[in-house]
């Protein structure tokens, strides 16, 4: 089974993780139902109905990142070419 799914447009919704380098997606189908804790990390970036789920999992914190889409603030966030110190930017 095929899905459309626009990376980039799912990832412009999340003001922090949209633009580490250490955000990795997880994309389901949206004939996925997920339960009990895995349900809370999954945001729908493409509306309602049966279109893809998807969650972040971050490369610095290693593990899924709850609401991803409105973390604001991340002490691991960096832009690709960044040195490897963790900080924020400032932005978001």
């Amino acid at each position: 089974m095929t899905f459309d799914f626009d990376r980039s447009s799912a990832m412009e919704k999340m003001p922090r993780c949209g633009s580490c380098v250490n955000a990795k997606l997880i994309v389901w189908t949206g004939e996925v139902e997920l339960k009990g804790a895995a349900a809370r990390y999954v945001i729908k970036p493409l509306g309602p109905g049966k279109t893809p789920q998807m969650t972040v999992v971050c490369g610095w914190l290693k593990r899924q990142i709850e609401s991803p889409d409105k973390l604001m603030i991340c002490d691991g966030w960096r832009e690709a070419g960044d040195d490897l110190q963790p900080r924020d930017g400032g932005r978001g």
